[in-house]
């Protein structure tokens, strides 16, 4: 954005023309936002409402539940954003909003839940890394003040974008959302201001790199968990190991040793899984392209440019990838963790039910089975909790170096029984057990 383009209030014919080229493609934009939106509060309400499980109150989680409420709030401002540019004559309180308030509203929350996303990154990050450090006292009140702090800061951050436009009517006596001249075209006004837009546009772009390099370390460190794993499960096949399903769980060396180990974050078994890496950059991916293109637009943005053809395209173009960044997070913890799909599945009730309507989701619903036992389990011995014939409700436990002991409630049949136990001893590598108890 150059001071002569801000200050200038001169509007040719050809400005003229490219509002009436522009006006297809604000239509066919517009549809697509209303539509990602829609897609977007739905997905966050879902997201609110699977947070309430009890499975899912550590700090990790509540920065999920605030990303969702920070992006429930901003989606629906842009879909109010909408309404009020379809009134024909709006009156003084709405011409005041849209000039001074909606676009530090909506980017004040946007910006808040990429700074969740990032101190989301972190905790994981410091999880992975460090999983047997001692964390602060009372780390749910610390996650409360940090998620009230990223919130207000996003808040003054944008503030000062409340004082770039002002409120403006044409010859026909309809408003226009105009640049502030009498403010902003003056010195030192103008040179502060324009360092103020460079300042924050660095601080988004920072907080999307730090967010691209941490999912890229941890990515990385999943896949060294995941290996570390298959290796020990190779190296304790003479000692003993138990197997449910694709569950892996081994014990190795005596009791004493292994009970000095203690037992993973729950947060951790939930996102070792082979599918992470690749939801990993996804979301990397994502977050790129939903707030790099902004970043452009946010500084070139202004009066003038409303009659360049070629930046309003883009424009849109970037405003629809960052709704889309927005709208798909809900959907990418779904499929990144076993342990939120599980809480959705367990409290959407009535969505699972219309799910199984369909023959390809029916045919899924019909093999989940709940998995509880009640016998200790060596602290080193972990596993993840999506096996192919249902969810675990809690960890496989061992007996003893031989044999483990399960109980399977079905989800379907209502009862209480043994089924599928394969169990792995020192002298008989490959014994099935307990299978002629199958539900």
């Amino acid at each position: 954005m150059n001071y002569h383009s801000f200050c200038s209030n001169i509007i040719s014919n050809e400005s003229v023309k490219v509002y009436h080229d522009l006006e297809s493609v604000k239509i066919t934009f517009k549809n697509s936002v209303i539509a990602l939106c829609c897609l977007g509060i739905f997905g966050s309400i879902l997201n609110i409402f699977t947070l309430r499980s009890p499975s899912l109150q550590t700090v990790p989680f509540m920065y999920i539940r605030s990303l969702a409420l920070f992006d429930l709030i901003a989606l629906s401002a842009v879909l109010v954003h909408f309404v009020i540019i379809s009134i024909k004559h709006p009156n003084a309180i709405i011409n005041f909003y849209r000039s001074h308030v909606e676009d530090v509203f909506i980017n004040s929350f946007f910006a808040a839940g990429l700074y969740c996303a990032v101190m989301l990154s972190i905790e994981r990050y410091s999880l992975i890394t460090n999983p047997y450090k001692q964390r602060l006292f009372k780390p749910e009140k610390n996650a409360i003040l940090k998620i009230f702090s990223v919130l207000l800061f996003a808040f003054l951050l944008h503030l000062p974008i409340a004082w770039q436009h002002s409120i403006k009517y044409d010859s026909m006596g309809n408003y226009i959302k105009g640049n502030n001249q009498e403010l902003l075209c003056q010195e030192p006004h103008w040179m502060i201001f324009t360092y103020y837009k460079i300042g924050r546009e660095f601080i988004r772009g920072g907080c999307v790199i730090v967010l691209i390099a941490l999912n890229m370390i941890i990515a990385g460190k999943l896949k060294i968990v995941q290996r570390n794993r298959e290796d020990l499960v190779k190296r304790c096949s003479n000692v003993g190991l138990v197997i449910c399903t694709n569950s892996s769980f081994a014990i190795n060396g005596s009791i004493s040793e292994i009970n000095k180990k203690k037992e993973l974050s729950p947060l951790i078994k939930s996102f070792v899984e082979r599918k992470v890496t690749t939801l990993m950059f996804s979301i990397c991916l994502i977050y790129a392209l939903g707030n790099l293109p902004q970043m452009a637009v946010m500084l070139l943005q202004n009066e003038q440019m409303e009659t360049q053809y070629s930046f309003q395209v883009f424009r849109y173009i970037a405003n629809s990838m960052e709704v889309l960044n927005h709208c798909l997070n809900f959907y990418i913890f779904c499929m990144a963790s076993s342990e939120f799909k599980r809480a959705f599945l367990n409290h959407c009730l009535g969505i699972k039910e219309l799910l199984k309507k369909f023959p390809l989701c029916r045919s899924f619903f019909k093999t989940q089975c709940y998995i509880n036992s009640t016998t200790n389990i060596p602290d080193i011995v972990t596993t993840s909790p999506d096996i192919r014939i249902g969810y675990v409700k809690e960890d496989c436990k061992l007996i003893d170096e031989s044999s483990c002991q399960l109980t399977i409630k079905s989800e379907q049949e209502k009862n209480d029984e043994v089924k599928n136990i394969i169990i792995y001893s020192k002298t008989d590598h490959y014994n099935k057990n307990n299978q002629e108890n199958c539900l």
